[in-house]
């Protein structure tokens, strides 16, 4: 069976974060209530199937495979953020940086939102989508950074699970 980029990115964020969680496929296996651990380890030709996604992702309970994997499935990608190293000490100076390029634009998005909508020029739309990308970086630093202090720390549990 062929797998998509999308379907081996997702198997190998799994495989990363098992690791670093110390845990092994057959562990997930058995918290899905599977009899043997092979329905796991054979997902490595087929993919995880769709309708399990969200059961590992519930049963791993880390939130690093949850928001990488749900990206990935959704097509959805977010801004990469430049940083000096995997640290919750560079990534506070990384959500810092581009909160303060976000905020720089805020008096400008005020005037933008005040127009009526008839007077929007499409230099006007450029601007906001600056605005949007900004702000999507700054949200991008501020959860890899709760997610590398959580990493750092060995506090996963304040991520909330139902």
């Amino acid at each position: 069976m062929y797998l998509t980029q999308s379907d081996q990115q997702v198997l190998s964020l799994f495989d990363q974060r098992l690791k670093a969680n110390d845990m092994a496929r057959g562990d997930i296996a058995a918290d899905l209530g599977f009899k043997h651990a092979s329905a796991v380890t054979n997902w490595s030709s087929r993919g995880i199937p769709e309708n399990q996604l969200f059961k590992v992702i519930k049963a791993m309970r880390d939130a690093r495979f949850m928001i990488g994997a749900c990206l990935l499935e959704s097509g959805m990608v977010l801004p990469k953020i430049t940083k000096a190293k995997d640290d919750s000490y560079a990534w506070f100076f990384s959500q810092k940086k581009e909160e303060s390029e976000r905020r720089a634009l805020d008096n400008r998005f005020t005037e933008l939102n005040s127009k009526p909508v008839d007077q929007r020029t499409s230099a006007d739309r450029e601007e906001m989508k600056r605005y949007c990308d900004e702000y999507l970086q700054e949200v991008t630093a501020e959860v890899e950074l709760v997610l590398q202090i959580t990493d750092d720390w060995g506090i996963q549990e304040v991520i909330k699970w139902k």
